[in-house]
């Protein structure tokens, strides 16, 4: 298996890309300068409907129009198209991932190595996909599978791609699975405390958003305190909450409260429901050889599965 125990936590080793490639990401502009990766939320797949919602964060699924240049959008339809596997896994990303991007890296003609001078390379953020890089030849529909998870040997046939990202898809279906048990008990009374208190325009204090929290994520807190408690930290310990700031650009800061504790920051978009909760985390990832961070935005639902695989882990 893929390292599921390091995808979990997010901390994938993503897409060793040399800086002087242009890289396009699907949730970026298409200028031909290289931009890093960023967290952006935008609408459904290929919607290409004048009416916007009013809310850009209401849905928060990727929108691959408008961003790709030709070029680019060509070489991800003879992805998915040759591989509709790599589409499947994509689509299922989303039920974990916010901030799942799309780079296309073209080929770099002064490269020694001839894949990376003859071939585009596709890298796909996300949980099931994160830990590959898809090389493609577009005039022969050709694609070739590279591992950058840890413990990878390099490039692997397509029923080995198969094989592996199989095993991790399947993993995180049994954890989704045990969700609904897991969060049984959760109440809601603060939510909807705090949702009347919205209907009224009234304003909510930072120790209600607090209170919320705690509610809506008693059991994940649980799990995450034990496992924080062993290296003498306290997650509740010194928080703080950012209310939304309508001047914003950044949907995340323009519409969520904001609740930094240690190193997670998690999201509450003020309709207080669960889907609605997201957490953003710097991940080490490896990249040109280095270990640098990357920003990750995660469902609320990656959080539970994340609690439920470390509650097991510590029962063994």
């Amino acid at each position: 298996m893929l390292c599921s125990s390091i995808l979990l936590t997010g901390m994938v080793a993503c897409s060793n890309k040399g800086d002087e490639n242009p890289v396009k990401s699907v949730v970026q502009n298409t200028s031909a300068e290289k931009k890093e990766s960023s967290v952006e939320l935008s609408k459904d797949d290929r919607d290409t409907s004048a009416e916007k919602k009013e809310s850009s964060v209401e849905e928060t699924k990727l929108s691959m129009e408008d961003t790709f240049s030709k070029e680019d959008q060509e070489i991800v339809d003879v992805l998915f198209n040759s591989v509709p596997e790599i589409k499947n896994y994509y689509q299922k990303d989303k039920e974990y991932t916010v901030s799942l991007t799309v780079e296309v890296t073209k080929p770099n003609l002064n490269s020694t190595d001839n894949k990376e001078k003859e071939y585009y390379k596709v890298h796909i953020e996300g949980k099931v996909l994160g830990g590959w890089e898809f090389y493609v030849k577009p005039d022969n529909k050709e694609v070739l599978f590279k591992g950058i998870f840890v413990g990878n040997k390099g490039f692997y046939t397509l029923e080995e791609f198969k094989k592996e990202a199989n095993e991790i898809d399947e993993h995180y279906e049994k954890l989704k699975e045990k969700v609904p048990e897991f969060r049984k008990n959760v109440k809601t009374t603060v939510a909807k405390k705090l949702q009347n208190k919205v209907a009224k325009k009234q304003e909510i204090s930072d120790e209600e958003i607090l209170a919320y929290l705690d509610e809506v994520a008693e059991p994940e807190f649980t799990v995450w305190n034990q496992a924080m408690g062993q290296k003498g930290l306290d997650i509740k310990k010194d928080r703080k909450v950012i209310k939304p700031d309508p001047s914003a650009k950044d949907p995340l800061k323009k519409d969520f409260y904001q609740v930094e504790m240690l190193k997670e920051t998690i999201h509450i978009k003020p309709t207080f429901e669960e889907k609605d909760i997201y957490l953003v985390r710097d991940q080490p990832i490896e990249k040109s050889g280095k270990e640098v961070n990357s920003v990750q935005v995660s469902r609320f639902i990656a959080f539970s599965m994340e609690a439920i695989s470390q509650n097991e882990a510590t029962k063994k």
